[in-house]
């Protein structure tokens, strides 16, 4: 049996591409958003604060029953995100936790929050 922390990490995963996909969001920007997740329909529909009142009214009118995770809390959600876009590399990691997105490349150097070390 899978964990709930998997699939997190599998719709925090998903969200980021369609963040950055379909709006164009670079991932300083993507691992900063509010998530949304559902294992189970019993669960409900975990909704971060930050999410609009519009797409809960929507999600609602759709048969969801979003469950709002108080606006101290944030879901087990972590994302990391490398992109390299237009000859640069971009690099960013969740604020939920200490520590930062970095990526090794092939050469040996190193890619930490954006910042491209020799």
């Amino acid at each position: 049996m899978l964990s709930g922390r998997l699939y997190r990490i599998i719709t925090g995963t998903l969200q980021g591409i369609v963040n950055a996909v379909d709006f164009g969001m670079l991932p300083e920007q993507l691992v900063r958003q509010p998530y949304i997740n559902c294992l189970t329909r019993d669960q409900g529909l975990e909704v971060e604060f930050g999410i609009s009142g519009d797409t809960l009214r929507l999600l609602e009118q759709m048969g969801h029953r979003p469950v709002l995770v108080p606006v101290d809390k944030a879901m087990s959600t972590m994302l990391n995100s490398v992109m390299y876009v237009d000859g640069e590399y971009h690099a960013a990691g969740t604020q939920r936790v200490d520590g930062c997105g970095g990526a090794l490349l092939s050469t040996g150097h190193i890619i930490l929050d954006g910042i491209y070390q020799e």
